[in-house]
């Protein structure tokens, strides 16, 4: 690589690393904003569409960190390359499925929202994690452990690196867990597992939560210039 590439590589590790700890940081709080809305009995003491409100408003934060991680990987793809631009790699093809499956979950949230008023919808399975965004987040969890592992497995909990891409792929596990559990039967009109569907969208939540903390403490490790925030 040339002297040029080398600095345009520096460049975007600088500017990188405050992407990815802001991108964390929203992750932190999607993730927040959807544990509180799927918290046990939460739906029971709020109006349904201050539900709603609060799973939109995490989706949006997810997006955020989700564009800013996208953001952070093709920086790095366009400074990587021997003539300025490399092609794809994991990292790469994790960030951008991810953001799709963020994008998705906003259109399923704000749906959402938008039929409680003037209904009364007293359940939260219209606020469940659609099927195609956990399906992307599931793809996203793998590609990121390949990703920091090269390798489809990684058991490296020491490794800040490898526990959080293992605590998120577990978080998208719960939200896939969700989406099944809101399936509704046709004969019924029912939910096919409430239960699954409300504790897969909490437990999920916490993991991603858990996984952007300890992004942002990869990321902290490393060192962020100030020149760059």
């Amino acid at each position: 690589m040339t002297r040029q590439g080398h600095d345009a590589v520096a460049q975007a590790g600088r500017a990188g690393g405050a992407r990815l700890l802001r991108a964390s940081q929203a992750f932190m709080v999607g993730a927040t904003f959807f544990a509180i809305g799927s918290a046990p009995g939460f739906s029971s003491l709020v109006a349904p569409t201050a539900v709603g409100a609060i799973f939109f408003a995490g989706s949006i934060f997810f997006t955020t960190g989700g564009a800013l991680t996208f953001a952070d990987a093709e920086a790095h793809r366009r400074a990587g390359g021997s003539g300025g631009r490399a092609k794809p790699d994991a990292n790469w093809y994790s960030a951008a499925v991810q953001l799709v499956g963020t994008i998705l979950f906003n259109f399923n949230t704000f749906r959402a929202l938008t039929l409680t008023f003037g209904r009364d919808v007293s359940d939260l399975i219209v606020w469940r994690p659609n099927l195609l965004g956990s399906i992307c987040f599931l793809v996203a969890s793998e590609l990121a452990i390949v990703a920091v592992s090269r390798r489809w497995v990684c058991l490296r909990w020491a490794d800040l690196d490898c526990r959080s891409a293992l605590v998120n792929m577990l978080g998208s596990i719960f939200f896939m867990a969700s989406a099944a559990g809101s399936y509704v039967v046709p004969s019924t009109g029912d939910p096919a597992n409430a239960a699954l569907a409300n504790g897969g969208t909490f437990l999920g939540a916490l993991c991603f939560l858990a996984g952007g903390w300890w992004s942002a403490g990869v990321v902290g490790g490393r060192g962020v210039s100030p020149d760059a925030q």
